[in-house]
């Protein structure tokens, strides 16, 4: 749809809205079929029809989802494969090349081939068929066959066996927080570890403290560097029942918690094998219709990371205010120069780093506003 010649507000509703198709030559497609119809997908992807049309639909941000979760969701399949094997669910030689699939997936050799926008249909159905495309035609490549030839293996019925978008997404959601939190707690470790020895090393500083912007009492400012690095370890002591939490999965609830389709012991052999798998400690669900229903765990860990960003606003906030003058502010420490902080006048230099530290918080608790709708 064209644009107006005046227009300057960005593209139209219209263009927005409007679906794009696949337009190359026929030998560079592959024909496949799915409940709604045939479609053309490029020959050499991995992703098959279902991901298209999902590419199709959602062209939203032009995001693909994180890594985490492609890994979680690869270490899900994988451990599925494994159990439904085992159990005599799915025969040797499918799941033999379904689990190096899995397991290169996992490696992230198919980053690239998660097409799916993060902003795509209801509960996740459109990306879990994007990982069980990747992982089918990886397979079929993997026993000499075409990519497509679903009759030989199939998204749906092997590599999906016993399965449900609505058990396994919130599993691999869960997974791949858990994954990402590890990450970050290191990190929160080493910001307290390194407040803490500015504390050290400013214990014999002494300064006006202040209550309500006013002098108060005299301070050192080790004291408060240190409370600084006191504040995250606080925050890190509320992670472990968080994380117990999340960490109690509802695989193997298949469609809405009962296990239909599944074979038996499928549910408690998958969780053991995703946990093996993941180095997490993971438990069945005590009650998987709960689990299905209720997504409490992740509005948890978002109200933490809402609660540390705002402990890192008050930081940065406190370090910008120490630092501002030099000649008409309180200028009681100096933080480091890293770049020119205007274009008008050249000896100006800025906290340019608390300030991005702020902007990345405000978008942390901009998260946690959408979590609390989406839950």
């Amino acid at each position: 749809v064209p644009l107006p010649a005046d227009s300057h507000r960005g593209p139209s509703l219209l263009k927005v809205l409007s679906v794009s198709r696949l337009d190359l030559p026929m030998a560079e497609t592959r024909w496949e079929e799915d409940s709604l119809g045939r479609r053309e997908v490029p020959r050499n992807a991995y992703w098959g029809i279902q991901s298209l049309r999902a590419k199709e639909n959602f062209p939203v941000s032009g995001l693909s989802s994180s890594t985490h979760l492609i890994r979680a969701y690869a270490q899900l399949k994988l451990a599925a494969v494994r159990a439904n094997v085992a159990l005599g669910g799915l025969d040797e030689r499918r799941g033999s090349a379904l689990a190096t699939a899995g397991e290169e997936m996992a490696q992230g050799r198919f980053d690239g081939e998660f097409v799916v926008d993060v902003f795509q249909a209801g509960a996740g159905t459109s990306f879990h068929m994007n990982v069980n495309e990747v992982l089918t035609n990886r397979a079929l490549e993997i026993l000499g066959r075409p990519r497509g030839d679903y009759r030989e293996l199939s998204p749906n019925d092997h590599v999906n066996r016993g399965q449900s978008t609505n058990d396994t997404y919130p599993s691999a959601t869960q997974v791949a927080v858990l994954l990402a939190l590890r990450d970050l707690r290191t990190s929160v470790t080493v910001l307290a570890e390194s407040l803490e020895r500015k504390g050290t090393e400013f214990a014999g500083l002494t300064k006006a403290g202040r209550t309500h912007l006013k002098d108060a009492m005299p301070v050192t400012l080790g004291r408060e560097f240190r409370a600084y690095g006191t504040a995250l370890r606080h925050t890190l002591e509320i992670l472990p029942g968080i994380e117990k939490a999340l960490a109690e999965i509802p695989l193997g609830g298949s469609a809405v918690g009962s296990g239909i389709n599944s074979v038996p012991g499928f549910r408690a052999r998958a969780v053991e094998e995703y946990a093996r798998l993941t180095r997490l400690p993971l438990t069945v669900a005590r009650d998987p219709f709960e689990s299905m229903e209720s997504r409490w765990p992740l509005a948890a860990v978002s109200g933490w990371l809402r609660t540390l960003a705002l402990e890192l606003v008050r930081i940065a906030n406190d370090l910008r205010l120490l630092s501002s003058g030099p000649a008409t502010g309180l200028d009681e420490i100096r933080v480091p120069e890293i770049q020119p902080g205007s274009s008008i006048m050249p000896a100006k230099v800025n906290p340019s780093a608390a300030e991005c530290l702020n902007m990345v918080a405000f978008h942390v608790v901009g998260a946690d506003a959408a979590t609390a709708l989406a839950v």
